[in-house]
């Protein structure tokens, strides 16, 4: 664009000098001006052309990018359930399209209070009464859609108390639009279960003594089917084989199970069920098997998963489950291990607006049987080495409130939960909960 300017500043130059030498003859000069207006006509013409060049480029580069990149608001990551993410997120991969970027965030931070009788804890401490106020996690998720049949995702995740680690990476292969069946390669929770016991910050007994955790490395096979045309049914079917998370424990194991959803925005239910060969190396909260005072040995067990609930949309649902072992243990008194939960949850009324969107209250009980050499993370002092845990936890109980504050992705809750161990001893626990998704 420079050149053009001085190319042709040049030439009016010239053309102006002519002219001033030419004096006489009036016709040339004439003819000389107008010449001189032509180019400068030309001139601001090819300014223009290339000022709207230059940002119909700009504008194709930002469209570019903004087609490719997302942050999904409406439906974020952290709101799937994590025993199914790779499944969950596979089902809304076309809504970013082919060689796409997705990011998706969570942030929890509580405020925790307990109190109780002086427990002795796993590892040779006790836990009695204190407060706690810590980011109990802080997750990134990233998931990148590779052309029309490959999906990657890795999560990182951290605390105010821990450094941030990859709790996911993964590759899915399939797409559900096209096939069924798809191949999920990596890193990430088993899909066993829901575990929809516990509250907003506090877990349930079944979740957290038989939830698998994170370090499993598995090929999981699945397959989906569901309405095309009303998408309001999916039945979700797996079989994986796994490493586990212990060194000691190399040896073959695998996972299947099943889920079922129906929801036609009026009437909602579904199960699931679900089978572990081996729980020892899974991340399962009650299979520790290390630290002081803890007796569970590392003998292959079973863990069978079942689940149900039912609701009426905007009135109530209602969930139960329950997951127990196969065998019978020296350390579960000879005989088979287990616990379950019933749980509800209503919508309150209340006057919606641009802070409070909504109001819920639930309330849940949960009981174990045989599981007084289980260990149990108790919900206090979470900033103190992740946690504590205690052997012998039978009864759970919960109520609590959560609210959607000035968006539907930024729940407040505040959490009661009250915990019985078979010897009689008992703690409790209150939380201010702020779950933020993005």
């Amino acid at each position: 664009m420079k050149k053009i300017t001085i190319l042709v500043g040049g030439i009016l130059f010239g053309f102006s000098g002519y002219a001033l030498a030419d004096n006489g003859n009036n016709t040339d000069n004439s003819d000389v001006q107008q010449q001189i207006q032509q180019l400068k006509k030309e001139i601001n013409q090819l300014k223009s052309n290339s000022v709207d060049n230059d940002m119909s480029s700009r504008k194709k580069v930002n469209t570019d990018v903004l087609s490719a990149v997302h942050i999904d608001t409406d439906a974020p990551f952290a709101k799937y359930s994590s025993s199914r993410l790779p499944f969950s997120i596979l089902q809304s991969r076309n809504k970013y399209g082919d060689n796409s970027l997705t990011f998706g965030g969570y942030i929890e931070s509580d405020v925790t209070g307990w109190n109780g009788d002086q427990l002795s804890t796993v590892g040779g401490g006790s836990y009695d009464n204190g407060w706690d106020l810590s980011i109990n996690e802080a997750s990134l998720y990233t998931v990148a859609n590779i052309g029309h049949y490959i999906q990657a995702a890795v999560t990182l995740t951290g605390s105010s108390y821990a450094s941030p680690e990859v709790r996911d990476a993964y590759v899915t292969f399939g797409n559900l639009d096209s096939f069924p069946i798809y191949l999920t390669v990596g890193k990430n929770r088993l899909s066993f279960g829901r575990f929809a016991d516990g509250g907003p910050w506090i877990g349930g007994l079944t979740q957290a003594m038989f939830r698998p955790g994170h370090d499993t490395v598995s090929a999981n096979l699945g397959a989906s089917f569901g309405s095309i045309e009303t998408n309001d049914y999916n039945l979700n079917l797996n079989l994986a084989v796994f490493q586990t998370d212990q060194s000691n424990n190399n040896k073959a194991n695998f996972m299947t199970s099943a889920f079922f959803d129906f929801d036609n925005k009026k009437v909602n239910f579904g199960g699931s069920l679900g089978y572990i060969y081996n729980w020892i190396g899974t991340g399962m909260g009650g299979a520790v098997t290390a630290g002081a005072g803890n007796v569970v040995t590392e003998d292959r067990n079973g863990i069978i998963n079942a689940e149900a609930y039912f609701g009426i949309d905007n009135i109530f649902t209602l969930s139960s489950g329950w997951s127990g072992s196969t065998n019978r243990e020296d350390y579960s008194g000879d005989g088979y291990f287990g616990a379950w939960y019933v749980q509800g949850d209503i919508p309150l009324p209340v006057h919606e607006g641009k802070i409070l969107q909504g109001l819920n209250l639930g309330a849940g009980y949960q009981q174990a049987y045989n599981t007084e050499n289980l260990p149990f993370a108790l919900p206090g002092d979470e900033s103190n080495n992740g946690g504590p845990m205690v052997l012998g936890v039978e009864k759970e109980y919960l109520t609590y409130l959560s609210a959607p504050v000035f968006s539907k992705n930024n729940l407040v809750s505040l959490e009661y939960g009250y915990l019985t161990l078979y010897n009689g001893q008992h703690t409790s626990e209150v939380t201010l909960d702020i779950s933020t998704y993005f």
